[in-house]
């Protein structure tokens, strides 16, 4: 080999040397990115609806007051948010919807099917408002919860929950609230007063009182030395016992003048009875004729009483008549034993030995001489067993 076709070797060598050790070096990086598999893009959210204050509290709110708390709602998927239906759970709550900047309230059409149509439609990122309204009206004052659902077409939360917090307290105080009146004879009055105050910041005044018959109620505002302190009002109550026996339990309102506040609410209770007491051998001290258990085979009738006071004499009470109300009226008998015309009687209840029903009830009816109870009804009980 000569001097010239050495120096034309190397060159080429080098060069081929260099193009293996290019080759060595880069073939695991191109295996790699073949072997590499290929990222997959993100699964769509959908529409997400979002609050970032699910709860809002009002804290102590007095009776009568209208409390207002706005809730953002925003969309935070990657599709159109469709806000369906507002369902407030209570009918203390009234709801209003807005969009836009400045924000306009959105027309709710409440003859539309629900779902037939999209109250607000939000894109990805954007937000509208949500007013709830509380009124307290007539809220018993006790602290409260009461939810709000947002009806949408987000597939995780379809029913989405806020909640309405509040502490109501009393705006007006009625002491005693109910009036109880006790036991009232039949035809007599009784009068009772009850004081109405108002809560500190509570402006009000009294328009009327109305209460319907056997109930009369009229009030006077109370003369305060401290010009500063909340009004105060006396309402006397009058009942006007009916000639129907038994428990009344009736209402009345004071009217105001307060544009939500409109009335406060009253009740009186009371028993009424006559004058004539009727005095059964019913082992639990009830006015009832109790015959209890009796045993299938007996000797002759089983009896049972009822004594029968007026405390009145000037207005006489005379036994005419006594029957019984039964399906088994037949297997009864009744006798009238007259102790002092006008004053006492004892009337006789008698179940004869035939009376054989598990079960039996019904009624005895006394028939009276009487300006205010002509007629008095008292349970009658029993079984047969054996």
């Amino acid at each position: 080999m000569t001097l010239r076709h050495t120096r034309l070797f190397w060159p080429r060598a080098r060069r081929a040397a260099l193009l293996l050790l290019l080759s060595a070096a880069l073939a695991p990086s191109q295996a790699a990115t073949q072997d590499a598999p290929s990222q997959a893009p993100p699964a769509p959210l959908g529409p997400r609806i979002f609050c970032a204050q699910p709860v809002g509290d009002y804290g102590e709110a007095l009776q009568g007051v209208i409390l207002t708390h706005t809730y953002v709602l925003e969309n935070r998927g990657d599709a159109d948010l469709h806000i369906i239906h507002l369902q407030p759970k209570c009918g203390c709550t009234i709801t209003h919807i807005y969009q836009g900047n400045p924000r306009v309230e959105v027309q709710i059409d409440k003859r539309a099917l629900i779902g037939s149509k999209p109250l607000v439609v939000l894109k990805p990122g954007e937000t509208c408002d949500l007013d709830v309204e509380l009124d307290g009206t007539l809220m018993a004052p006790k602290p409260l919860t009461k939810p709000v659902y947002v009806l949408s077409n987000d597939p995780t939360q379809k029913k989405f929950e806020l909640l309405v917090k509040a502490d109501i307290k009393e705006a007006v105080f009625v002491e005693p609230n109910p009036l109880q009146f006790g036991e009232v004879v039949c035809g007599t009055q009784k009068t009772l007063r009850a004081t109405v105050r108002l809560a500190e910041g509570v402006m009000l005044d009294l328009l009327r009182a109305n209460a319907t018959p056997p109930l009369s109620a009229t009030f006077a505002r109370v003369e305060q030395e401290d010009a500063a302190a909340p009004p105060c009002w006396t309402v006397d109550v009058t009942l006007t016992a009916p000639e129907k026996t038994g428990i009344l339990s009736l209402p009345l309102h004071l009217e105001t003048d307060h544009k939500k506040l409109v009335r406060i609410h009253l009740r009186a209770i009371a028993t009424v009875r006559t004058t004539v007491s009727f005095a059964c051998d019913d082992p639990g001290k009830m006015e009832r004729v109790n015959f209890g258990r009796l045993p299938r085979e007996r000797p002759g009738p089983v009896t049972r009483a009822i004594e029968i006071v007026n405390g009145d004499p000037a207005v006489p009470y005379r036994v005419t008549a006594v029957e019984v109300e039964s399906t088994y009226k037949s297997s009864f008998a009744t006798e009238i034993v007259e102790v002092e015309a006008g004053i006492r009687y004892r009337v006789l209840v008698r179940a004869a030995e035939t009376l054989s029903a598990r079960f039996f009830n019904g009624s005895v009816i006394i028939r009276a001489d009487h300006p205010t109870l002509p007629e008095k009804k008292i349970p009658l009980v029993g079984q047969v067993s054996g």
